[in-house]
């Protein structure tokens, strides 16, 4: 959409390494703020399109206009990620989901220091714990079920010489 027209027509590719900052900080206020966000329990969910839609839009475009303005390239292991990206998605929302109710029922509330007006430090402790378990859950996934099911396909599409 409007992301790749505007980078890959030759626009403006400046301000990558300050999007991707700005995107991550704004996603993390997000996650420290509004947990409950992460799971869609929000009563309107184009409030969370927005919280968590534009910080990612800042973190794409900034990782986009560095690759193509600078030369730079992604190490290997966000190239993963980025192969592994379906099956992270399809897995992500039940692992975040379930993982949530979890560790809110094994971890008490206010359980970390700095309890404060929106008990962030439980909120971003519990959000990098369940994004890595959906990270690795979603490698898992691309590795043994996604990887080799595309194999299998395109060697039944090949044409037969």
């Amino acid at each position: 959409g409007l992301l790749g027209r505007l980078l890959l027509n030759g626009g403006c590719r400046r301000w990558g390494w300050q999007a991707v900052l700005l995107g991550s900080a704004l996603f993390a206020l997000q996650v420290a703020a509004y947990p409950e966000g992460l799971t869609g329990s929000v009563p309107d969910r184009w409030i969370r399109v927005l919280r968590l839609g534009i910080p990612a839009w800042l973190v794409l475009y900034g990782v986009i206009a560095l690759e193509l303005g600078r030369g730079w390239l992604l190490p290997r292991w966000l190239i993963a990620i980025g192969y592994a990206s379906y099956s992270i998605y399809l897995s992500h929302t039940l692992l975040l989901a379930v993982g949530r109710r979890m560790w809110f029922a094994l971890v008490p509330a206010g359980y970390l220091p700095g309890r404060g007006i929106l008990d962030a430090a439980d909120n971003v402790l519990a959000f990098a714990v369940l994004a890595a378990a959906a990270l690795l859950a979603g490698l898992a996934s691309y590795r043994f079920i996604e990887a080799p099911l595309l194999a299998a396909v395109r060697r039944r599409l090949r044409p037969q010489v």
